[in-house]
């Protein structure tokens, strides 16, 4: 078969349009991974980097003190003054990002000490510097408990302090944070399976490659064998890598990426607003070749390159902000009685039903709602706070669930009394809230009553 000149060149046309777009993706996903406080660090990075990337203005240091003072409207002073406080005096560190979230959670006095003394004992890659039992045993007000009963209490502890975001950390090695992220991603039985024997391979070569990102690389390899490569995206090997201020040299503060507004205007009462307020405008500057002369293959090479890079950044921006608001208005108006404070816990919302109902992928879901806070009327929380899994029949939120079978147990304790597994699944049926008996046991145990 002869292939004619036309017909090739449409062909490497077509070739280099797949690639450009697959380029484009990329860069797509990556600024929508980040939060504001490290993209607004990629921007200032890429402006040193090509001649031809403009930062056409600077946003205004007033902008953080307008973003408050317009979240706390219709409060008095004081709350207004504890708003602006949150967003101003927040480190962006590892440890105190997790810490933040302990005290958001249904954690009692002592769990919310014991995730501290935890917390405060991570390494820039989210894992235990020393052994969690000598962590908690060199504590003076633990030093009475004996080890059996440190372990009884950390069993069940653990697996909440490893559900904080970023999924994964207070653990002890990178097997051991890929095998807890995995277990939140929903899929087969066989499947399951299948990527924790490919983690576990991935954990050997970690022991032989001094190249992290070599090993990540083979990681990926694997997945892509064993017909896995759409989880790799969702796994993150260093999840403690983004929040670490000695590792990206991000700002000290954190800075939400929206907000949500009361707004009577809208069906629901609220308005979402992406904070662009913070990020730099970012334009394509002016040509460097010289109109009146001939110019250089390379030199005509590379302007059209660096142009290309800044015509996808910029387009990348406009991804982000898109998808970021068509998330969150879904997100927002699911959760608005959460939001309000009119109940004490989100609904319950996974990535994957999100992801069905606005036809996206799960792991597009997962870039936008990673390492992101959002500004509420009175408060800052992280936004994986309004993802939540549910429980039963009728899908009730989990804290939920576990904060009543805490406060039953408290009662029947303080009235001399104990409740069966089965007692207490009758009950919370009676609720409304229809649980088997068996998750009701593994709820009690999370309790640590």
């Amino acid at each position: 078969m002869v292939i004619g000149l036309g017909q090739r060149m449409t062909q490497t046309q077509r070739m280099q349009n797949v690639q450009l777009m697959s380029f484009q993706l990329r860069k797509n996903f990556q600024l929508l991974s980040v939060p504001i406080n490290e993209l607004r660090s990629l921007i200032f990075k890429e402006s040193e980097e090509n001649p031809l990337f403009e930062i056409n203005s600077e946003p205004n240091q007033d902008s953080l003190d307008t973003i408050s003072a317009r979240a706390s409207e219709g409060y008095d002073s004081n709350k207004k003054h504890e708003a602006l406080q949150q967003v101003l005096s927040r480190p962006e560190t590892l440890s105190e990002h997790l810490i933040f979230q302990l005290h958001l959670g249904s954690f009692d006095e002592r769990e919310t000490e014991l995730g501290i003394l935890l917390l405060s004992d991570l390494d820039a890659n989210g894992f235990f510097i020393e052994d969690p039992i000598l962590i908690v045993q060199s504590s003076p007000q633990f030093s009475s408990y004996t080890q059996a009963t440190l372990e009884k209490i950390l069993h069940t502890l653990m697996p909440r302090l490893q559900e904080l975001e970023p999924m994964g950390c207070a653990t002890r090695n990178v097997v051991d944070s890929l095998h807890v992220q995995s277990r939140f991603i929903e899929m087969e039985k066989s499947e399951r399976k299948t990527l924790n024997e490919c983690i576990t391979q991935f954990g050997d070569l970690i022991l032989k490659k001094s190249n992290i990102e070599e090993a990540e690389e083979q990681f990926k390899h694997i997945l892509h064998e064993r017909g896995m490569t759409e989880y790799f995206s969702l796994l993150n090997p260093y999840p403690g890598l983004g929040y670490n201020t000695s590792y990206n040299n991000i700002s000290e503060y954190i800075y939400p990426d929206a907000e949500v507004i009361v707004d009577s205007t809208q069906p629901e009462g609220l308005s979402v607003k992406i904070n662009t307020d913070l990020i730099p405008i970012v334009e394509l500057g002016t040509s460097l070749l010289p109109k009146d002369a001939p110019h250089s293959s390379e030199g005509v090479r590379m302007e059209r390159e660096w142009r290309s890079q800044v015509e996808m950044f910029i387009e990348g921006l406009q991804y982000r902000s898109k998808l970021l608001e068509k998330i969150l208005l879904f997100v927002v108006s699911r959760q608005k009685q959460f939001i309000l404070g009119a109940t004490q816990f989100p609904l319950p919302l996974t990535q994957k039903e999100v992801a069905k109902i606005l036809e996206l992928s799960e792991a597009t879901v997962s870039r936008a709602k990673n390492a992101k806070y959002i500004q509420l009327p009175n408060r800052i929380i992280p936004l994986s706070l309004l993802f939540s899994r549910g429980v039963g029949s009728n899908q009730v939120a989990k804290e939920m669930v576990m904060e009543k079978i805490k406060l039953l147990l408290a009662e029947a304790e303080s009235e001399g009394m104990s409740m069966s597994d089965r007692e207490i699944a009758e009950y919370l049926k009676h609720e409304g809230i229809a649980i088997a008996r068996r998750t009701v046991s593994k709820y009690r145990k999370q309790t640590v009553i």
